[in-house]
């Protein structure tokens, strides 16, 4: 009797070894599966890695300013006329309505155009174009430093509010912006050196007559900026 219950327990017992094997191996419904199961991860992966280094930037050219050349002038009322003193060799051009002339003011007691006039010894020559003023003034110093007196000069009367050496179709200038201590005004002057002399151009802002002709329509700063535009040295004797 204890014999038959023996071989009875070892027979269940290796039935539920054999089972429990087959279960493992083939995941009979799964009761019997200790395999955990696989889970797809679905997130976006987020990229560690360190991105390339940028392209350092090239190191910017030098830049070489290129004088523009003398502009054409513009078909205006009344055309164009050229100025010319031989002797100094200097030539420009302005509005020809000024050589005719014009009146300006309240009651037009201004008149408006071209005109020579006389100034103190230390000048050689002066003309006007309406109220721009251009001066010749013969002097062996340098300069520099007529540009330095100058400079310290017109400090006393007036504010100086700009101050610049160019070059400009092929001509040395030095260009200097000043108001009127007392008065909301101001004015632009001109220097430019040449063999033995010194050319002013000057343009001071006169409100009351500043001698702006309707005719061609263009306020004084653009004809003082023509004249610059120009201008020519020729070379003398």
């Amino acid at each position: 009797m204890k014999a038959k219950v023996v071989v009875t327990i070892s027979l269940v017992l290796f039935l539920l070894v054999a089972l429990g094997w087959l279960a493992k191996d083939n995941n009979l419904g799964g009761l019997f599966s200790t395999a955990t199961p696989t889970v797809t991860n679905t997130a976006t992966a987020t990229n560690t890695s360190t991105p390339s280094p940028t392209h350092p930037l090239s190191p910017t050219s030098t830049i070489t300013p290129t004088i523009s050349p003398t502009p054409s002038l513009e078909p205006i009322s009344g055309g164009w006329s050229i100025y010319h003193i031989p002797k100094y060799g200097v030539k420009f051009s302005y509005p020809a309505v000024f050589d005719k002339g014009f009146r300006d003011g309240y009651d037009g007691e201004v008149f408006c155009g071209l005109t020579v006039n006389k100034d103190p010894k230390d000048v050689q020559y002066s003309i006007s174009v309406g109220i721009i003023n251009i001066k010749i003034m013969e002097t062996d110093t340098e300069f520099e430093d007529v540009i330095n007196t100058v400079i310290i000069e017109m400090s006393e009367n007036w504010n100086l509010e700009k101050s610049e050496a160019y070059t400009k179709n092929d001509l040395y200038a030095f260009q200097i912006y000043y108001t009127n201590k007392t008065r909301p005004r101001w004015g632009i002057t001109t220097y430019l050196p040449n063999n033995g002399f010194i050319l002013e151009i000057d343009f001071y802002e006169q409100p009351f007559f500043d001698c702006e002709s309707d005719e061609i329509g263009y306020s004084n700063l653009w004809v003082y900026e023509q004249i610059l535009n120009t201008l020519e040295f020729e070379t003398t004797p």
